[in-house]
């Protein structure tokens, strides 16, 4: 089986998406961490754990992405950005990775020029005509799919362990092509949260409130 993912980020988006055999997802989701590189390779990891009951009993499956970082970072399993790591970290653990690993390995990885991946571009993208007539031309049917569980806990732990707001509701409920949804205010650090804790002990102190209260 063959695995094709995309992700895009530029002004007006910060998106991911995949499709296989005409089974598409896009994911919605901007953050500050969240670099193209760092989008491509979850993307990957998003697509592979969305269709993995698919492929499951495939000997061989690989993953086919545009960007040169991921299948580098995928098969060597290392990677010099922080951020790469934290997905790589994270992906690399999951029983669903591992099953393809251990023993015999089945999972492999393979570069495709952004022009050979339309399908994976423009299920990030969200251009549901474009996908619609791509998959009817190759004799398939489009349908969007949901992403599973798996997958939504996979970004939150990459964003938790990114220091960055996990996924809202209206993150996690959008439908492909839809506006991208409201991101969510970045977290405090803490030292932004001890000076918010001040200027409120100060604000009490000057409106005569205890301290304590």
């Amino acid at each position: 089986g063959r695995l094709r993912a995309d992700a895009a980020l530029d002004e007006a988006l910060s998106s991911m998406g995949g499709c296989v055999y005409g089974r598409f997802w896009q994911l919605q989701v901007r953050r500050p961490s969240l670099t193209i590189p760092v989008l491509e390779l979850m993307a990957t990891c998003i697509n592979f754990l969305t269709f993995e009951e698919l492929v499951a009993a495939a000997r061989c499956v690989v993953l086919e992405i545009d960007a040169l970082a991921s299948p580098t970072v995928l098969s060597k399993h290392r990677a010099g950005c922080a951020g790469l790591r934290v997905v790589l970290g994270i992906f690399t653990r999951l029983p669903q990775f591992r099953r393809f690993i251990d023993g015999e390995q089945r999972l492999f990885t393979s570069h495709v020029f952004g022009a050979g991946n339309p399908l994976g571009d423009s299920a990030s993208r969200g251009k549901l005509r474009e996908l619609t007539s791509l998959c009817e031309m190759l004799g398939m049917q489009a349908r969007e799919v949901r992403l599973p569980p798996a997958a939504f806990e996979f970004v939150n732990a990459v964003l938790e362990a990114l220091g960055e707001p996990l996924l809202t509701q209206e993150e996690r409920a959008q439908r492909a092509g839809a506006p991208e949804p409201t991101a969510p205010p970045p977290r405090q650090t803490p030292q932004q949260r001890q000076q918010r804790h001040r200027r409120r002990q100060a604000t009490r102190r000057t409106a005569g409130v205890p301290a304590t209260w």
